[in-house]
């Protein structure tokens, strides 16, 4: 029923109808002009202005290629050929599925990988939070399954000399700062009346196992009552 269609459609087109019939009203991939005239190269001009948009934006920024890149193998190896295994084992994936291996990313390795590309998933090591430092960075380093590297710095604290206060100063006082973040945390967390109207929870289902408080009468241990 398509092909007539479509068939029926390029005539009507080419004759230059202005409107289309009730069956093919619900098409809407038909673009029409100003005139609400049908043309042949109406459907081009949403391609040709994507076109025209990347021409004047150019060609994107070339990115540095990273030193390494995070392999994980995503299929298994029962059935493959022998020259796929070799690789997989001399690159070490032939182990757990999804166990991620650091690779460098020379020519060498690559050619490998683009031989087992159907077989492995890969991501190039990135560095957010930059390299670590330190050997106690090394402590708090983990790579992600994006293969971000993420490192853990360790923050010391600022050390501030010739601090000096005034005489009538003492360590107990609060700047306006520090009470107007702590009034705009108890706004946030609907707090603001916590202090005179404390909550009172009902436990209609006996949830908290003390159902004597539900009786009126004094509780009895040796006497089991139902709560409901």
């Amino acid at each position: 029923m398509a092909a007539p269609l479509l068939h029926q459609l390029s005539k009507w087109i080419n004759s230059g109808v202005r409107c289309l019939p009730p069956q093919v009203s619900r098409l809407s991939a038909i673009r029409l002009n100003s005139n609400n005239v049908i043309t042949k190269d109406s459907w081009m001009k949403p391609l040709l202005e994507i076109q025209r948009k990347k021409q004047l934006e150019g060609p994107p920024p070339e990115r540095e290629p990273t030193k390494l890149l995070m392999v994980k193998r995503i299929k298994r190896l029962k059935g493959r050929p022998h020259w796929e295994k070799s690789i997989m084992k001399e690159l070490c994936l032939d182990g757990p599925k999804y166990k991620p291996t650091i690779i460098k990313n020379t020519e060498v390795f690559c050619s490998k990988l683009r031989i087992v590309k159907h077989l492995v998933e890969i991501f190039p090591v990135t560095f957010p939070y930059g390299l670590p430092e330190s050997e106690e960075d090394y402590q708090h380093c983990h790579i992600q399954d994006n293969g971000e590297f993420v490192v853990t710095k360790k923050i010391m604290p600022k050390i501030i000399e010739n601090v000096t206060l005034d005489e009538t100063s003492t360590v107990w006082d609060i700047d306006r700062e520090t009470i107007d973040k702590s009034l705009k945390k108890k706004l946030a967390d609907f707090a603001l009346t916590k202090e005179y109207f404390p909550p009172q929870y009902l436990y209609p289902f006996n949830e908290d196992g003390k159902e004597y408080r539900y009786s009126k009468e004094p509780r009895d241990p040796s006497r089991k009552k139902t709560w409901h």
